[in-house]
């Protein structure tokens, strides 16, 4: 029997130490960058739905949205309040890695803000494999 597991909705934390800091080399001087510049987060707004959204400035983005001037879908249900964020080094990993949660269940977002690794995987099973799981064949 086997499996097909979408793994990449199970994250694992990034080790700080060793991705936070790289290097950038303008005009022949090293620049040491020792921040994340990539965030992507979740919203829950006042009407219980979630908005997911990936930038560079989450506490900027997070006022901005606040306000009113954010999305169309979070301007519409406030007030919103931040449930769950992920760190990158850069913002090209953090709009992939918003895109993958804008795809998936409510469920799976729930699990994920939760930090529920068993009901990810279980959710994360392929639909194609539950009759093997259930039915054995």
């Amino acid at each position: 029997m086997s499996l097909i597991l979408n793994l990449c909705w199970l994250r694992e934390p990034q080790p700080t130490v060793i991705l936070q800091a790289w290097y950038e080399v303008l005009e022949g001087r090293v620049f040491i960058n020792n921040t994340m510049i990539g965030y992507m987060y979740i919203l829950e707004c006042a009407d219980g739905t979630y908005y997911t959204g990936s930038t560079k400035k989450l506490e900027l983005r997070l006022a901005k949205h606040e306000n009113g001037e954010g999305a169309n879908h979070t301007k519409k249900r406030l007030p919103v309040k931040l449930v769950y964020y992920e760190e990158f080094q850069r913002i090209d990993f953090a709009f992939y890695r918003e895109k993958q949660v804008q795809g998936g269940s409510r469920k799976k977002k729930e699990a994920l803000i939760n930090n529920n690794t068993k009901e990810l995987t279980f959710l994360s099973i392929a639909y194609r494999d539950l009759a093997i799981l259930f039915n054995g064949d």
